[in-house]
């Protein structure tokens, strides 16, 4: 009796505590959805951010932020689209001279490997189309075909390969050929300047309007040719002096001349024995803009033209002894002769011995409408007592005008009467440089050509 008591009295002790329990749950429930409400809208009021606004002020930023974007700008806005693709010079890598050692070489091409020429996208025109710059608005204008190289194979590596793919290269390199074009830009003041980007167009002779896909061993090939930067003259020729105006006249001189370098093997007799390190010979290729380079400000008509742009191409040979200006009168993509001709050799075949590959140019044949001396260039660069220097475009120039009076003087002169109906006058100093550099050139070429003497030396 007394059990069944007790067995009751717990029963309902334990239905009230669970009672107890399920009312103080219930009255709870109410205040924590409250809260949880409370910092959700909290939440969301610290993260909801006008569009387009990715900074604003804060209160917990601190004295720290606040001293440190005190010469930012506070309203931060977050641009989506399409980048701008026209560079400024001030983002171009830049060069103030020519490197000179064989060390200095390496080291500065080994550095411009990301800058190497790039092969155009099949399907891509050859012969682009230009874009006209607007007025007061820097643009791209676009690729430029400034040279054809064809390829030829090497005769010392001709009996390596199999009759059959010896005569498949052959037609291959017949069939084909390369459009190297670097990419042209203009600021807003109409002036055209090149960038390090360059992109080579492979195409068929008998098809020259579409880019085709090249073979594996012809993108190594052109992978070689690599961008060092472009030329610039401020810091040579800034003073304590110098007014804003010549400092600002200094800076549109930069990116005229484009600077690239590529690797060959040279396949010459006298150092067929030396090892083929020693064998490796690096060479420049300039481009160049001409002086006057710059978009026409005529009506809107002849502004929606496609803009013509003339350039100067020079390649070094005897191992950067020599400065050569390329003839371009065969640059268009359907010539029957390219620019230049590279042979290639091919130390590797794959597939079982059928397929070539490890291009090696060994020997490169081109035009020339004007040499000069390296040594000559250096010296104009560094100036002299008497002398002023002279910056790699302003030589160019100069050496441009000075071939092509010594080439065909009529063209010329019909230039310089246009140039002094527009100017009002010409400038001597033209004429000058003509006859100075004309007498160290012959002077240099009599020199060589006289016998050294040499003197007994005493035993």
């Amino acid at each position: 009796m007394i059990n069944q008591l007790f067995l009751k009295i717990g029963c309902v002790v334990i239905t009230g505590v669970l009672i107890a329990m399920l009312a103080s749950k219930m009255g709870l429930q109410p205040a924590e959805n409250t809260t949880t409400a409370d910092e959700q809208q909290e939440r969301t009021t610290q993260t909801s951010l006008p569009i387009g606004s990715i900074d604003s002020d804060s209160e917990s930023a601190g004295a720290q932020r606040d001293s440190v974007a005190a010469g930012r700008p506070k309203d931060v806005t977050l641009r989506v689209g399409k980048i701008a693709a026209t560079p400024g010079r001030d983002e171009i890598t830049q060069i103030r001279t020519l490197p000179i050692l064989d060390a200095q070489v390496r080291r500065l091409y080994a550095l411009a490997k990301a800058a190497s020429c790039r092969m155009l996208s099949p399907g891509a025109a050859v012969l682009p189309t230009l874009t006209s710059p607007q007025p007061g608005q820097a643009s791209t204008i676009g690729r430029v075909p400034s040279i054809t190289v064809g390829l030829e194979m090497a005769d010392e590596g001709r009996n390596k390969l199999p009759a059959v793919t010896r005569g498949q290269v052959d037609t291959y390199f017949r069939k084909h050929r390369l459009s190297i074009q670097p990419v042209v830009y203009c600021d807003a003041s109409g002036r055209y300047y090149l960038g390090t980007d360059c992109q080579a167009a492979f195409f068929e002779v008998e098809r020259p309007g579409t880019a085709i896909q090249a073979e594996p061993m012809i993108e190594s090939a052109v992978a070689r040719f690599r961008s060092l930067g472009v030329f610039t003259s401020t810091a040579d020729h800034a003073s304590a002096d110098q007014s804003a105006a010549e400092d600002s006249i200094a800076s549109l001189d930069t990116g005229r001349t484009l600077a690239m370098a590529f690797t060959f093997e040279r396949s010459d007799q006298l150092v067929s024995e030396v090892a083929s390190s020693d064998r490796q010979a690096t060479e420049f290729l300039l481009f160049h803009l001409p002086e006057q380079s710059m978009a026409s400000e005529t009506n809107d008509r002849q502004r929606s033209r496609e803009p013509e742009i003339q350039m100067e191409v020079f390649i070094t040979s005897d191992n950067r002894r020599t400065l050569n200006r390329l003839n371009l009168q065969a640059t268009d993509v359907n010539s029957p002769l390219p620019t230049i001709s590279a042979d290639i050799r091919f130390d590797k075949m794959i597939l079982m011995g059928m397929y070539p590959a490890e291009p090696i140019v060994t020997q490169i044949h081109y035009r020339s409408a004007g040499v000069l001396s390296m040594e000559l260039v250096d010296r104009l660069m560094s100036g002299s007592s008497d002398r002023s220097s002279m910056t790699l475009s302003e030589i160019l120039d100069q050496f441009t005008l000075l071939s092509r009076s010594r080439s065909s003087p009529a063209p010329v002169a019909r230039d310089r009467q246009a140039d002094a109906k527009g100017s009002g006058k010409i400038d001597a100093s033209d004429e000058s440089w003509y006859k100075e550099t004309s007498r160290r050139k012959y002077d240099r070429l009599n020199q060589s050509l006289q016998p050294i003497e040499k003197k007994d030396a005493p035993f």
